[in-house]
């Protein structure tokens, strides 16, 4: 992104060149807003995406511990009762419609049947294995969602400086990823460039452009 002192620079320079100077303040308020936002949807997203991998391996503690037995003793009954109060400690801190939907509920009900199943579970062999079951599927559905291709956080920014999660609920992952971009090219990168185009040299104007893109 541009700096502080960059968009300064870039406004003197797009002024000198003739260049249409109310849509460069409209476009530098909406870039400006873009900047504070940033740090909170980075934050945000790097949080549910640290929450989900604790999550994965929270879950697959409590696996190993199943299928090795150390459940039933003394220090394995202790260590679940800590496992499972870890996930209810992240149950929704996850949440992020670029790792885990809100909306994905299956996650979000074999999440539930796990907490509901408890530690008590471990005491009959086939509520163990239930349990296990699971255990298995939520691991699974969080090996899909981590694999899913990470957002660039600039778009992503861009996108909550003006719009909101409601348009993407129904996208599939790759079309969220789209929508968030094809929102910085319309309001961020197309604004620009076209009051740069037929003022300055083309040189100068990709130059500056890849600093946007």
């Amino acid at each position: 992104m541009i700096g502080r002192d960059g968009l300064k620079a870039l406004r003197a320079e797009l002024m000198a060149a003739g260049c249409d100077m109310t849509g460069f303040k409209r476009w530098q308020r909406a870039y400006e807003k873009l900047q504070r936002q940033f740090p909170a949807a980075r934050d945000r997203y790097e949080a549910a995406l640290a929450a989900t991998q604790d999550v994965q391996r929270t879950a697959q503690e409590m696996e190993r511990l199943i299928i090795d037995g150390t459940f039933s003793g003394r220090d394995g009954q202790k260590r679940m009762a800590e496992l499972f109060h870890e996930l209810r400690r992240r149950q929704g801190a996850f949440y992020h419609e670029f790792i885990v939907s809100p909306d994905d509920r299956e996650l979000s009900s074999t999440y539930s049947s796990i907490l509901s199943i408890g530690a008590k579970a471990l005491e009959n062999p086939d509520s163990r294995l239930i349990l296990q079951s699971e255990i298995e599927n939520l691991l699974e559905l969080l090996k899909e969602n981590l694999a899913k291709e990470r957002p660039d956080t600039v778009r992503l920014a861009a996108f909550y400086s003006a719009h909101s999660d409601g348009e993407l609920s129904q996208l599939s992952s790759t079309a969220r990823l789209q929508r968030i971009s094809d929102v910085y090219e319309s309001e961020f990168v197309n604004p620009i460039e076209a009051l740069m185009s037929g003022k300055m040299p083309q040189e100068r104007v990709q130059k500056i452009m890849g600093q946007i893109k």
